[in-house]
């Protein structure tokens, strides 16, 4: 049944779709505008790595899966953010350091809560009657790589509350009228930037209900961790230093740079981010101990101590003797997830692998194989027990291109990466996030035209359209068939209330919408980028 105006939308996007609607407000240069339900979008079918002519039966679902990415789900009062650099978006110099700042991030919080009550009562599938065995997250749930942010993920995703904004009851943020200037949305204020500019609404209300306690029942469904570089760089850049802990739990925060020079400041805040933090217009803040930065460790020990199953998120006490965030997770007997880590700390957004890693990927991937490519030749493996592989990790392959690696120079490059995985023919999929964009790439294997996977990136929650990315696998008598749908959060379409979570999150969902209109980034990708049938040929 379509859903009207104010009610839930259906969460399958194969049943209902969202679109734009009237405008709610008028800007000087453009409206601020709802949404709408809308059509259903129909599965398409890509068969680039299938060439077998003849129909196939599916014979069996081998996993249901559900991929989500990006909360970014931030301390919005930490005094180790710079939501000012937004004002610079048309200076070059600030080139990779934008966004700081989004209208929508101070309701991420009930956005999350909602995500979790959708999938906990997410239906059945249609082909299969099977239930969502597990839920992957794939990095960048955190913002700015802070304890108290990674404590309210964990209290969402896995039960409990979350007492939010950190220091202090004081709204002191940018999105308040009293302490934010007139370059940010200011909800509850009469004048700002957005509003002026862009149409963005007044909601009294909004600001301060988005900011009230939250209790969440948690995943009712196994799901699992990961790294990404917002979880352990400042702003998901910059290094992480003592000198940066002592600002982060003090109660000075920067509105605005102080001199800066003609060059390119990117490379500047991966060196030293505190310079950032310190210089230029300063407001006084409640301090809070619980900002202080995490590392690597501090992320294995996060997910260890959430509650929720399995216990640890796929982190075991292997992670925390060897200092390293990745792991092997054998879903069933059919399915093997193989996470990586693929966050660098010593700074840069992107992403890379380096080699003690590398032959730990190559032994799962063996693990899991009962033959692989060796020098070009396809051999046998003995002791290897076949499961189709599915590869999970903050960046794609395509960003992993991290241009401040270790001194060493052990990083990895992405073209040999790319050339272990095709060895492994059972290498069916790689989850990733990181570019909020919806995107579905073959990559066939240079060895034998019939293998290959496909690599698939999903949208982040926090930016448009804030869905996630259901994955079905098939396994039928000579072919494979992965099933790809995107996933609506269930809250009304557009809520004029600000009351209930749900009203919270239909308001981040609308302002994200209209955010989206700001930046050069078509973040929904392409119908071929989201509800699609993958057809592959069968590979044991």
């Amino acid at each position: 049944m379509q859903a009207r105006d104010g009610d839930f939308i259906n969460p399958l996007t194969s049943k209902e779709s969202i679109e734009v609607g009237k405008a709610i407000s008028q800007g000087a240069l453009r409206d601020f505008r709802a949404l709408k339900p809308a059509a259903g979008e129909e599965m398409i079918h890509r068969y680039e790595l299938y060439n077998n002519d003849h129909a196939q039966h599916i014979l069996e679902s081998l996993c249901r899966v559900v991929h989500v990415t990006d909360f970014q789900l931030a301390d919005v009062k930490s005094p180790s953010r710079f939501e000012y650099v937004n004002q610079y978006a048309d200076d070059r110099r600030f080139s990779g350091l934008v966004p700081g700042y989004r209208p929508q991030e101070f309701l991420i919080y009930s956005m999350v809560h909602e995500l979790v009550r959708t999938l906990n009562r997410f239906p059945n599938s249609e082909l299969s009657d099977r239930e969502i065995d597990l839920v992957l997250t794939t990095g960048d749930l955190i913002d700015n790589a802070q304890s108290n942010e990674f404590s309210w993920v964990m209290a969402l995703l896995g039960g409990g509350t979350i007492e939010i904004p950190s220091g202090s009851d004081e709204m002191e943020l940018v999105s308040d009228q009293y302490f934010g200037s007139y370059a940010y949305w200011q909800p509850e204020g009469d004048k700002d930037s957005y509003k002026e500019r862009f149409g963005f609404p007044r909601v009294d209300g909004l600001l301060r209900n988005a900011l009230r306690p939250i209790v969440s029942d948690g995943l009712k469904m196994p799901w699992l961790g990961c790294n990404g570089n917002h979880e352990i760089l400042t702003q998901g850049v910059g290094r992480v230093s003592s000198s940066l802990q002592e600002l982060a739990v003090g109660q000075s925060k920067s509105v605005d740079i102080g001199a800066i020079g003609e060059g390119s400041l990117y490379e500047e805040f991966i060196e030293d981010p505190t310079l950032f933090y310190l210089s230029g217009v300063q407001r006084d803040i409640s301090p809070d101990e619980g900002r202080v930065h995490v590392g690597v460790d501090g992320v294995i020990a996060a997910y260890l101590n959430a509650p929720g199953l399995p216990k640890g998120h796929g982190f075991t006490d292997w992670n925390v003797e060897n200092h390293v965030a990745y792991f092997a997770y054998d879903l069933n007997d059919k399915v093997r997830i193989v996470t990586l880590d693929t966050a660098v700390p010593s700074g840069d957004e992107e992403g890379a692998i380096d080699e003690s890693q590398f032959l730990w990927l190559e032994e799962k991937l063996k693990e899991s194989s009962s033959r692989y490519f060796e020098d070009g030749k396809l051999v046998a493996n003995s002791v290897g027990i076949d499961r189709y592989i599915v590869i999970t990790s903050h960046h794609p392959l395509f960003k992993m291109n991290n241009s401040f690696r270790d001194a060493r120079d052990t990083e990895v490059t992405k073209e040999r990466l790319s050339d272990l995985l095709h060895r492994f023919p059972n290498v069916i999929l790689w989850l990733s996030g990181h570019t909020h964009v919806n995107r579905v790439m073959p990559s066939q294997s240079p060895y034998d035209p019939r293998f290959g996977f496909f690599e698939v990136t999903t949208v982040s929650i926090m930016d448009w359209p804030s869905q996630f990315r259901v994955v079905e696998l098939f396994s039928g008598d000579s072919h494979l068939e992965v099933h790809l749908e995107m996933g609506n959060i269930d809250v009304p379409v557009q809520s004029t209330e600000v009351e209930s979570s749900a009203d919270l999150a239909s308001w981040h969902r609308t302002v994200a919408y209209n955010t989206s209109l700001l930046v050069p980034k078509h973040f929904v990708g392409e119908h071929r980028d989201r509800n699609v049938v993958l057809h592959l040929n069968k590979r044991h």
